[in-house]
């Protein structure tokens, strides 16, 4: 069978504040089948998966317990790794957020767009729901809880830098419209747009002070990375950009890994939720402004 070309699978990491549930299992289960289906049909396939390990959170469940964080993810990401292998799913990489090399990345990234101006310094006060690690505004809450998960929100004051969401507004819209696969299935798509975009997106708090399990921000180190764009990083580093040892995880894989201006020469998928869904489009449009082929966010 003729070789198709690099394909790119990728399923959300599982987030260890506590023991996967069925859900997550079942994502890793679809995403394996199809990840197996494509190299069935000849492509060369590289499929990602793994645990999301930093948070106010975890820093909770952890003092709760009496341990350290870091002890505590062990243990989760560890139980998260044996039922992903004891259901046979064919992963390549398993990455964690407490990896060094992940840690590196996430460093250099923030600063890069620290450096271009996307990420300034400012201050933020809201409502922030601990569960979701989100800050919500009060018309955004439901009945004065959280739109998501429905618990109680806490006001929150707090020094932060924030990456400049609304500066990007237009070309993801465009990029949306253009590219009608880019977010599966349309309705996911359609809420995308008419929930989050099309209102007007508000500039998007990229760093946290009120708790210190995270990485550190490096020319700021009161600041630790927030969770999300940590987390988002192990989903398109390898596709997108890596701003570490490229070259050797070319040499690894076989995959070309591009530089922030090249173009990606794979075809690839992340399988993802809807609630990660507002949180990771940024993050693939912010970066990439040069999308080659089609890079789509398959949501449930």
């Amino acid at each position: 069978m003729a070789n198709k070309g690099k394909y790119y699978m990728t399923t959300a990491i599982a987030y260890t504040s506590g023991k996967p549930h069925i859900g997550n299992t079942y994502e890793i289960i679809l995403a394996d089948a199809i990840a197996r289906y494509k190299r069935a049909e000849g492509y060369d396939v590289y499929f990602q998966t793994g645990t999301d390990e930093h948070g106010q959170k975890i820093q909770e469940k952890a003092e709760a317990a009496g341990i350290s964080p870091k002890e505590f993810v062990d243990h989760i990401s560890g139980e998260v790794k044996r039922i992903w292998d004891m259901v046979n799913s064919s992963y390549d990489n398993f990455v964690r957020t407490t990896d060094e090399d992940h840690e590196k990345c996430v460093k250099k990234i923030f600063k890069k767009l620290y450096d271009q101006g996307d990420i300034y310094k400012g201050s933020y006060e809201g409502l922030y729901c601990t569960p979701c690690e989100s800050f919500w505004t009060e018309s955004q809450l439901v009945d004065g809880k959280c739109p998501d998960c429905g618990r109680e929100v806490q006001p929150a004051k707090e020094e932060a830098y924030f990456f400049k969401m609304s500066k990007y507004a237009d070309r993801l819209i465009d990029y949306i419209n253009t590219h009608p696969d880019f977010i599966q299935p349309v309705s996911r798509k359609n809420e995308m747009m008419n929930n989050f975009l099309l209102p007007g997106l508000q500039d998007l708090c990229v760093s946290r002070t009120s708790f210190s399990w995270g990485i550190p921000v490096d020319f700021d180190p009161k600041h630790v990375v927030y969770v999300w764009l940590d987390a988002s990083q192990t989903i398109s580093q390898k596709s997108v950009t890596i701003l570490t040892d490229h070259q050797s995880f070319s040499r690894k894989t076989g995959l070309q890994i591009c530089t922030l201006s090249e173009k990606i020469s794979c075809v690839s998928t992340l399988f993802t939720g809807l609630f990660s869904l507002w949180h990771l489009t940024f993050r693939f449009q912010s970066r990439c402004s040069d999308i080659h082929g089609c890079f789509r966010a398959v949501t449930r």
